[in-house]
């Protein structure tokens, strides 16, 4: 191929001297003229190209050039299965080397746009990075089965994509975490090939020396060790009590023996992490800034836009390098994570001090708090009254299931509510309950072993409101009243068995039609069978088993007195004795 030198004697039919007479503009204002009035140049009959350089070094056809971003190179590829690297200056232009390996056409070639090194693509399905200086080839890249065509940088990332038979590729030629340690209140990185240092305390940035590569490996001995695959970065705790292993797509976070403490899998790469003071670790993917604590739990701080490298964590303030080395300082809500570390080391005083000041809402705490066993606690961030119903039942609480339940109105949460009053031995909150649901014979019966008989006998009147026979006779038969026995079997037409209990109980005159019975299968030593008079009413609550307060009464502060609820019981009791319709 013809390159970009001037010069020399060619032949007149040869592609330079083509070259040269198209340079020549055969008008009377020469270049300059033809430049400021391009319009007025007839796009077939005079020049409209200006061959500056002409350079010849390829055996056979070229079929890619690319100019250097910044510096005078040019790079080219060629069938030939050779890359050649030129030098061009105003006057003229030179071939400076040529890299040889492709065993096919070379089919594409280009500058790294930030390093010194070109990137060629080939038919024999390859890609190859060459070092500038050295014009050896660093590094090949093969596909199975197709031939590379093309290659593209990216104008500001640190990525490629490559176009063969089958598609296109992207990839990246390394990896752009920095190098970085972090040694008291100093940070030292590597920036290009020099090492800086930079104060945290007073954010001063200086360099420190330039390094030079050095083959040697210090020795060492084996005091632990533990199985990670594809294990990258090791990250020590400043106590040096716990370290975190990052692998690909794993945090694993490890006791100082090595041994697994937790294991946490991430969908997107890890990138970085570092220890706050208080023992939780902080780390970055891709796209996030989150936290590990060592029993497991994970979670989600900030997004990110592009990917940062944490170096230290101190208080709410995160201190990283981006991928150009620039030290940047983000600010982090810690409120989530200590919240759970201090239930987690049953910290209750902290615990209220975060409930009370902060805000912790969403769905996820709340399920959190539910599984680690809080119901309690989780009670104060929720106002919906259905979570809020579940959770006062889940931890026992029935002061605020009862208010939740007020506004619920469900027939169904009102017969949960009844058995876990009963459950606690709170018969007031089990009275309204029953009444709500219109369960007379369970309230009878709660009547009966509260020995409430008063209320008992007013059930027996709202039964007899309400036609119910059977609820009427099971009342009486609580209050151990016969002659009433004896009434209701009468008023029901059984005559027969009224007759019976009259006969058992020694009633004759209950029922004189019992002389007339044919006959009666009465046993001579049957008695009287008669409930035992409560010794006392019970007013209040069953005794409860001693319970620890740290969770309910730290958390979630009584909201009535069980008073209020039994006045509300008497209230509706009495609208059942007057019979309103909508309670029959």
């Amino acid at each position: 191929m013809a390159g970009l030198c001037e010069g020399g004697n060619e032949p007149p039919g040869s592609l330079k001297a083509r070259l040269r007479k198209k340079n020549i503009v055969p008008r009377p204002g020469g270049l300059d003229d033809h430049l400021r009035n391009p319009g007025a140049t007839d796009l077939f009959g005079q020049a409209d190209a200006v061959v500056k350089h002409v350079l010849e070094g390829h055996d056979r056809g070229v079929n890619w050039a690319c100019f250097h971003p910044t510096l005078p190179l040019v790079v080219s590829g060629a069938d030939d299965r050779n890359i050649k690297l030129w030098q061009m200056n105003e006057a003229k232009a030179w071939e400076v080397d040529t890299c040889r390996g492709h065993y096919n056409n070379v089919s594409c070639v280009l500058f790294h746009p930030h390093q010194e090194l070109m990137l060629s693509n080939s038919e024999d399905k390859s890609i190859r990075v060459w070092d500038m200086k050295k014009q050896t080839c660093l590094h090949t890249f093969r596909r199975e089965h197709d031939r590379f065509w093309v290659l593209a940088a990216h104008p500001s990332l640190n990525v490629f994509a490559a176009g063969h038979d089958s598609g296109m590729i992207i990839f990246k030629l390394d990896r752009e975490r920095p190098a970085y340690a972090v040694h008291k209140n100093i940070l030292y990185y590597v920036k290009g090939r020099i090492l800086r240092k930079l104060d945290f305390t007073n954010s001063k940035d200086t360099a420190v020396m330039r390094l030079r590569e050095s083959g040697r490996s210090p020795v060492h001995r084996t005091l632990a060790q533990v199985k990670i695959a594809k294990l990258r970065h090791v990250v020590w705790a400043a106590d040096m009590s716990r370290v975190a292993l990052l692998a690909k797509h794993t945090v694993n976070i490890c006791n100082r023996r090595l041994e697994s403490l937790c294991s946490i899998h991430e969908n997107t790469r890890v990138k970085s992490g570092a220890w706050d003071d208080s023992g939780v670790f902080i780390y970055t993917t891709s796209n996030h800034i989150k936290y590990a604590i060592s029993n497991g739990d994970h979670g989600i701080i900030r997004t990110l836009d592009l990917p940062i490298y944490i170096t230290r964590v101190k208080d709410n303030q995160l201190f990283t390098l981006d991928r150009e080395c620039i030290p940047r300082v983000l600010n982090i809500e810690p409120t989530e994570f200590k919240f759970k570390l201090a239930l987690i080391n049953r910290k209750y005083d902290e615990v209220l001090h975060i409930v009370r000041n902060a805000r912790l809402v969403g769905q996820s705490i709340i399920a959190y708090l539910q599984q680690k066993g809080y119901p309690e606690v989780a009670l104060h961030f929720v106002k919906e009254d259905k979570t809020r119903f579940s959770l006062a039942l889940e931890c026992g609480n029935i002061e605020v299931a009862l208010e939740a339940a007020c506004r619920l109105d469900n027939k169904a949460c009102w017969e949960c509510l009844g058995q876990a009053a009963l459950m606690q031995g709170n018969h007031q909150v089990v009275e309204m309950c029953y009444q709500r649901t219109k369960n007379f014979d369970k309230l009878s019966f709660l009547y009966l072993i509260t020995g409430n008989l008063d209320k008992l006998r007013k059930m027996i009147k709202i039964a007899e409101i309400r036609k119910n026979i059977s609820g009427q006779y099971q009342g009486v038969l609580f209050l151990g009243n016969v002659n009433e026995r004896v009434r209701i079997l009468q008023n029901c037409d059984q005559h027969f068995l009224s007759h019976l209990t009259a006969a058992v109980h020694g009633l004759v005159e209950a029922s004189p039609q019992i002389t007339d019975m044919p006959f009666l299968p009465t046993r001579p030593n049957a008695k009287f069978l008669k409930p035992p008079v409560p010794i006392m009413e019970a007013e209040t609550n069953w005794p409860l088993l001693t319970v620890s307060k740290v969770h309910i009464e730290l958390f979630i502060p009584r909201l009535r007195h069980n008073n209020k609820y039994r006045n509300n019981s008497q209230v509706l009791l009495s609208g059942l004795e007057m019979g309103d319709s909508h309670l029959r």
